[in-house]
């Protein structure tokens, strides 16, 4: 017989802690282990396709359960991309970086021209 429960056992017990995090002066503990489900979305944050901010809205019920909604009442934007990056780090999962702008033009080393005769007046 493969017994998954008692794997699942010694994988906590190796572990150790479960994550937490402290936010608004309150204290949340996080499961030792993310299901699949959950690894999945947060492992899409590394595809520059992603938008990181979808996922973490998405994210948050999978983590903090039936504290979801008090977490995203006290939590800013920045405490939650602050909490997101070290999560990403607490459970062995990359971070990326979302989309990122498209690269700046390079110069040819020419200035530009004009390409009317008129120039506007100023306001």
């Amino acid at each position: 017989m493969i017994d998954a429960d008692s794997a699942r056992v010694a994988r906590r017990e190796a572990l150790g802690h479960s994550p937490s995090v402290k936010l608004g002066g309150k204290t949340y503990k996080l499961p030792v282990e993310l299901s699949i489900a959950t690894v999945e979305l947060l492992d899409s944050i590394s595809d520059p396709d992603v938008n990181e901010w979808d996922v973490i809205q998405k994210a948050i019920p999978m983590l903090f359960g039936d504290k979801a909604e008090e977490v995203e009442k006290v939590a800013s934007i920045g405490d939650v991309f602050y909490v997101f990056r070290n999560l990403l780090k607490e459970y062995g999962l990359q971070s990326g970086n979302g989309k990122a702008s498209p690269p700046s033009s390079g110069t040819t080393g020419t200035r530009p021209r004009r390409s009317s005769k008129r120039s506007t007046e100023s306001t």
